[in-house]
């Protein structure tokens, strides 16, 4: 191989290195968002649907920009699975600031009343119950999908205020 050649894959395999180190480090700093719920509202109620409307929070502590494509979320309560909340409106995160993702939470009040006992482990008062939020952020960076998990929970009386 002549010297040119070698210099070429020298180039191609630092140039690799360091965009793969940068994507790292972009990663890195995407798991330093703080999440929150705000504006949550109770649209709907009936004997086969509850509905309610809430903005999750996403605040940017770092320097990163972040361009969010979706969320996946599944929603327990007291540990039990009550529903799935899924969006795919993109969203631009700059640094430093936060954003708002409107989210709309939809269940079947039934499917509740069969899993009652792990949800009134706490006693009979709903303003105890843990509400958690395990999710994936979507992100792509340079046309890479990095999927970003987080979890938040907080009780019904804290999200309800």
């Amino acid at each position: 191989m002549n010297v040119k050649k070698a210099l070429i894959w020298a180039g191609i395999g630092t140039f690799l290195v360091g965009a793969g180190l940068w994507i790292k480090y972009q990663i890195e700093l995407s798991y330093k968002l703080i999440y929150g719920i705000a504006n949550t509202k109770l649209k709907k109620v009936t004997p086969t649907e509850v509905a309610v409307e809430f903005d999750m929070t996403i605040e940017n502590p770092t320097e990163l920009r972040v361009g969010i494509n979706g969320v996946d979320i599944d929603v327990y309560a007291n540990g039990v699975k009550v529903t799935n909340i899924f969006s795919s409106v993109p969203v631009l995160l700059d640094k430093e600031s936060d954003v708002a993702i409107p989210l709309r939470l939809v269940l079947n009040p039934k499917e509740l009343v069969q899993n009652i006992g792990a949800l009134t482990s706490t006693g009979l008062n709903i303003d105890n119950v843990v509400l958690t939020m395990r999710g994936v952020l979507k992100i792509k960076k340079f046309g890479i999908p990095i999927p970003v998990p987080f979890i938040y929970k907080a009780t019904y009386k804290e999200i309800m205020g």
